[in-house]
């Protein structure tokens, strides 16, 4: 577990930088620092599925470990600066959790439930296509925080889309409001979303 003395908290920033940088090796040991604390992350998630699931916590952190050893660098964004111990620390949970969200969507969604939500998927697919060159997850969050900076609900409609699987009615009991008002949220979220990745791509 990280402690707070400048010793292992300085063995931390730099862990981070490595696994930044694509080192599998630092994930692991990453991934071992924090392990409590990502069984427990781990818990949360699975307490939200069905009793019968056939996964576990522990399973869904193993499931993380292989995700982040795969992981072949993050490209800084521009103006970052180099963060301190906790905001490392909470920015690595943080990947971890929308990581293993992703995972328990895989496991869970049939091809056939794929079929059904085709726009969901073209979106999917149109983010990692415009991900070219660098982290996923990292790109990916870098166009939810321009959302959430326009409107906040807009995120939330897009992250209860595409990476929990959730219908526009239960989207609609999530923000207290109209399915049709979901929906309006969502077909100016998909419009967005494709501008902004469009735009992205000129600019590479």
């Amino acid at each position: 577990m990280l402690d707070s003395n400048s010793n292992d908290t300085g063995v931390f920033v730099e862990l981070m930088r490595r696994f930044r940088q694509g080192d599998a090796v630092a994930a692991g040991r990453l991934v071992e620092t924090l392990y409590p604390e990502l069984r427990r992350l781990a818990a949360q998630k699975m307490a939200r599925q069905p009793a019968d699931h056939s996964w576990q916590p522990t399973l869904l952190v193993h499931e993380l470990f292989l995700r982040l050893r795969q992981i072949e660098g993050l490209a800084a964004r521009p103006g970052e600066s180099p963060q301190n111990a906790a905001q490392e620390k909470a920015w690595f949970l943080n990947l971890a959790g929308m990581i293993m969200q992703r995972k328990l969507i895989d496991h869970a969604r049939p091809l056939s439930h794929r079929a059904q939500k085709l726009d969901m998927e073209i979106v999917q697919s149109q983010l990692a296509a415009s991900a070219s060159g660098q982290e996923t997850l990292q790109y990916v969050e870098g166009l939810l925080s321009g959302l959430d900076a326009l409107d906040p609900q807009l995120r939330t409609v897009v992250e209860g889309r595409v990476f929990l699987g959730q219908t526009l009615a239960e989207i609609a009991v999530r923000l207290n409001c109209s399915e049709r008002t979901a929906a309006a949220y969502w077909r100016f979220a998909r419009t967005w979303l494709a501008e902004q990745m469009d735009l992205d791509t000129q600019a590479a």
